[in-house]
């Protein structure tokens, strides 16, 4: 349950308590796993509790003090497994900084490592006492204006923390990391356009059943092949269409095979259609003029 939180169409932020599993399946967290997949960069910071994390062929478990990091496309999902359980979930677009932040220095620890690897910051690597008091800042303001300032600030003083500590030996090793899965997983992030991507031509390539693939790649991501390969499709697409290509251009370069399908599944994970994706007049999707608040903002709680 939301203690407060803020969100915009580029940013997420919320304190999420949950005392008992009933509670917690009752209600979700407040994004999809594959809309984050897509187009945005994620943290969660573990207070209390327990969450056990899948990430590209990894399982890590986050603990008190912990901090994880996805970056987009990074194919992941979280789920609590101590209870009673409370934690920072935060989302952010790649270009939410860019204006402190030019050289995208602060996004290091999310781009310069290998997909699963690298993704849990052990608790003694962080000033915790420096990002309680940003966040409890956050919890004071009282309206959308102020609080999206809050978030922005405790936003960067996160991200100043992780660039900080982004050496190899203050990142947790994964509990598992399964060969196989890794290695099937590479296969097809390289080859987000062919048609060989299908169940069977996979399977076949790396000498397992149909079955056994789906089951690699469910415990490895905590995804469905289908949902994983059009997620990543999703996202590369996301982009295509930022740097400029039309929206039927960037399906095919994506590798679907005709536009409808790209539409539905568009409008599936992400919950609008891709022309509210492209740049307008009050929408900048790259943000290179910084938008002010607007009609996408909302207020989460307040204390």
């Amino acid at each position: 349950m939301y203690s407060y939180g803020y969100r915009d169409r580029f940013l997420f932020f919320v304190r999420d308590r949950y005392e008992t599993e009933q509670i917690y399946r009752e209600n979700p967290f407040p994004y999809r796993e594959t809309f984050r997949m897509i187009s945005a960069h994620a943290i969660y910071y573990c207070l209390e509790g327990q969450m056990e994390i899948q990430s590209e062929g990894s399982r890590y478990l986050l603990n008190p003090g912990e901090i994880c990091i996805m970056r987009e496309s990074e194919g992941h999902v979280v789920r609590v497994t101590r209870f009673p359980t409370e934690f920072y979930d935060m989302s952010f677009s790649l270009h939410y900084f860019r204006i402190v932040d030019p050289e995208y220095r602060l996004y290091r620890p999310f781009v310069e490592r290998q997909l699963g690897v690298g993704n849990v910051l052990k608790a003694s690597a962080v000033n915790h006492e420096l990002l309680k008091a940003a966040f409890d800042h956050v919890a004071t303001t009282h309206d959308t204006y102020t609080r999206r300032i809050a978030v922005m600030g405790a936003m960067e003083l996160v991200l100043l923390e992780l660039l900080r500590a982004h050496r190899p030996e203050n990142f947790k090793e994964p509990e598992e990391r399964d060969p196989l899965t890794v290695k099937i997983l590479d296969y097809i992030n390289s080859h987000l356009a062919g048609e060989d991507l299908e169940p069977e031509a996979l399977a076949a390539r790396f000498y397992v059943s149909r079955s056994q693939l789906n089951r690699l790649i469910k415990n490895g991501t905590g995804f469905t092949l289908w949902n994983y390969i059009t997620c990543k499709r999703l996202s590369h697409a996301f982009y295509q269409m930022q740097a400029g290509m039309s929206n039927k251009e960037a399906a095919t370069d994506s590798g679907f095979q005709d536009y409808s399908t790209f539409y539905k599944a568009y409008v599936r994970f992400k919950g609008f259609p891709p022309k509210d994706d492209r740049p307008t007049e009050t929408y900048d999707p790259m943000l290179t003029n910084f938008y002010q608040v607007d009609d996408s903002a909302i207020l989460i709680g307040s204390k």
